[in-house]
């Protein structure tokens, strides 16, 4: 859309999940669409399809990117890790819980929190993903952790925590 008069550029109307986000990465927009697909930005008034993937499908949470790659918590729950250029499936692990809160990034790690209170800390590699660290907040949490300052904010259905 142009700001200046609310005209349209372009129009993707192949459907998207109503509850996830996209993310982007600033040459492609990743939609949760028929899976996940990967839409090439442009100033043109087309946008072409880079790739489509069921394989990396998100559930509620919204994928994220960093660092050439695209992230995903699918319905399993299970953290994927795709090429954000192909969309080749890199590595996936097993989370614990179900998820409405989105991951996070942060000094090369993922941070997500299950909608019990469990928040687990990812640490990234080219070859795999591993739970480094877990906290329990014994709270539901449903909305996606905040970074700012250095510091990790978190709400839960009771509480406000800043974590550093």
């Amino acid at each position: 859309m142009r700001p200046k008069t609310g005209e349209a550029v372009w129009n993707y109307d192949q459907g998207a999940s109503t509850t996830s986000s996209s993310a982007l990465d600033g040459q492609t927009i990743y939609i949760p669409s028929h899976g996940l697909t990967a839409l090439a930005v442009s100033e043109g008034t087309s946008i072409p399809i880079r790739w489509r993937k069921t394989d990396i499908s998100p559930g509620m949470p919204s994928p994220i990117y960093f660092d050439r790659r695209v992230y995903s918590i699918t319905g399993g729950p299970i953290l994927v890790a795709a090429d954000a250029k192909t969309g080749k499936l890199a590595w996936r692990i097993r989370l614990k819980g179900t998820f409405y809160a989105s991951p996070i990034e942060a000094d090369g790690r993922l941070y997500v929190i299950n909608d019990d209170g469990l928040g687990q800390i990812i640490t990234l590699d080219a070859k795999r993903g591993t739970i480094s660290s877990e906290r329990d907040f014994k709270e539901g949490v449903m909305g996606t952790p905040a970074l700012s300052g250095g510091a990790l904010y978190v709400r839960s259905d009771q509480h406000l925590w800043k974590l550093e």
